[in-house]
């Protein structure tokens, strides 16, 4: 925790209401320097989170007013985590800060790196070397963005020492302002008849959000700005379809039992969501359980390029990830020999995998749950796209030549499938009638102060 950031621990201070009227938030970075990138803006994003790595549940209710985040406390984001150096740009002077928040310099350009003494060394472009404390903040103008590397920001950077003799930077922004950086790489651009998805994906993001601040305080910041948490890419990732979104629901929450709820998502969940506590080592949620993706008809999610796959290794290609990766993940030694045999055991209530043996050398190893993803690797070092599938060992004379695995969707499946709630936007259903088809009997209310109002969500 920085010296900046006495205060910055989980705090439930009330807010003031976000109305969805106001202003873009975009409106203000007309400045030159935000200029400079709107030709980023183009840039791929990136769908779903198959990499996930999911978060406790919230550690307490929260309180009746659901105020999670003070005025003048802003969201704090892990950007750069463990680095050599950082280096920041602005388009006009900002300023420097030491913690305590004595302005000691206006800069454009400021290459940090790990001084002696846990300090921190900056060094201004045309300017000499100067040490400050393990703490400083660089602060833009108004109107004006910071960029790290190649990434421009909205808000502050504060950079501090890891005690490991590295460097973490943390974005410090506005909820709404973070989530425009955050909703087109989770779902990406859709066209106007999945618009309605996009905001789902919204509300998602900003209770995953608001429900995990504080979720890193060893680190001194509240989310990680990449799938541990979400997929954050500042302003290089904003679109105009994420910006209507997020302005359209902008303070909305969802809850379940007046609890914000896990807000998991996933790219495609193959036809069928997964239970939370058959997944990870959480509690059962009543609005977490395995469901199938569809309301009659076809599955929502069956245009999904994930919807169905297969993968395929050499019995000795199969042999080399289970010797590589099964003890990290599961522990145990590494097994030896040739493969002779590999099979699901037992499947959880939605059909994913809960046990896989895998048998060579005349012993058994086991893998159990979603980790099996991170030991059958996809070629290139990609984890298996999800844990619904079947196992097939081909043969040849008795041995065991090859491995076929045949499975459905991308990511964990728990909560929302993001691919389905397209098709569901595409079909007509709104916003509210997505997030309650994959988080049934939730109530969405909007983040402010005493007497807020909410609807009921259900089928």
């Amino acid at each position: 925790m920085s010296a900046f950031d006495v205060g910055a621990k989980r705090s439930m201070i009330r807010t003031a209401e976000i109305h969805p009227d106001l202003p873009s938030p975009t409106a203000s970075f007309a400045a030159p320097f935000a200029r400079r990138w709107v030709s980023l803006l183009l840039g791929l994003a990136q769908l779903g989170c198959a990499a996930r790595m999911p978060a406790p549940p919230p550690p307490s209710p929260i309180p009746p007013d659901l105020a999670p985040i003070h005025p003048g406390r802003p969201l704090r984001v892990g950007i750069a985590i463990e680095a050599a150096e950082v280096e920041i740009r602005a388009g006009v002077p900002a300023e420097l800060e030491r913690a305590g928040g004595q302005v000691v310099g206006r800069f454009r350009q400021l290459r940090l790196t790990p001084g002696e003494g846990g300090t921190i060394a900056v060094e201004p472009a045309a300017a000499d070397r100067r040490l400050l404390p393990d703490t400083v903040r660089i602060r833009p103008p108004a109107g004006h963005a910071l960029a790290l590397g190649s990434t421009p920001y909205r808000g502050a950077i504060e950079v501090y020492g890891d005690g490991h003799g590295t460097l973490t930077a943390v974005n410090l922004v506005d909820l709404e302002e973070y989530l425009l950086g955050v909703v087109p790489l989770e779902i990406g651009e859709p066209g106007p008849a999945s618009f309605e998805a996009v905001m789902a994906q919204a509300v998602a993001a900003r209770t995953y959000t608001v429900s995990h601040l504080g979720r890193w305080p060893d680190q001194g910041f509240d989310l990680y700005g990449d799938v541990r948490d979400q997929a954050y890419g500042g302003i290089k990732a904003e679109r105009p379809g994420a910006l209507r979104a997020v302005t359209a629901t902008a303070g909305l929450v969802a809850t379940h039992r007046d609890k914000l709820i896990g807000a998991y998502y996933a790219a495609a969940c193959g036809g069928t969501t997964a239970a939370v506590e058959e997944t990870w080592a959480f509690p059962p949620e009543e609005y977490l359980r395995a469901r199938r993706d569809r309301r009659g008809g076809a599955d929502f999610c069956q245009k999904s390029r994930h919807y169905r796959w297969e993968e395929r290794w050499s019995a000795a290609d199969f042999m080399q990830l289970i010797a590589r990766y099964l003890s990290a993940e599961f522990g145990g030694p590494a097994p030896e020999g040739r493969l002779e045999d590999a099979r699901v055991s037992e499947r959880n209530s939605s059909g994913r995998v809960r046990k896989l043996v895998v048998r060579a050398g005349g012993r058994e190893y086991v893998m159990r749950g979603d980790r099996v993803r991170w030991v059958l690797r996809r070629e290139g070092g990609a984890i298996l796209r999800s844990s619904a599938f079947n196992l097939e060992v081909v043969r040849r004379a008795g041995e065991a030549v090859e491995v076929v695995a045949r499975g459905a969707g991308n990511g964990h499946g728990v909560g929302l499938c993001q691919a389905g709630a397209l098709e569901m936007a595409a079909q007509g259903f709104n916003y509210a009638e997505i997030l309650g088809h994959y988080y049934p009997r939730i109530r969405l209310v909007r983040l402010r102060g005493p007497g807020m109002a909410g609807r009921s969500l259900s089928e």
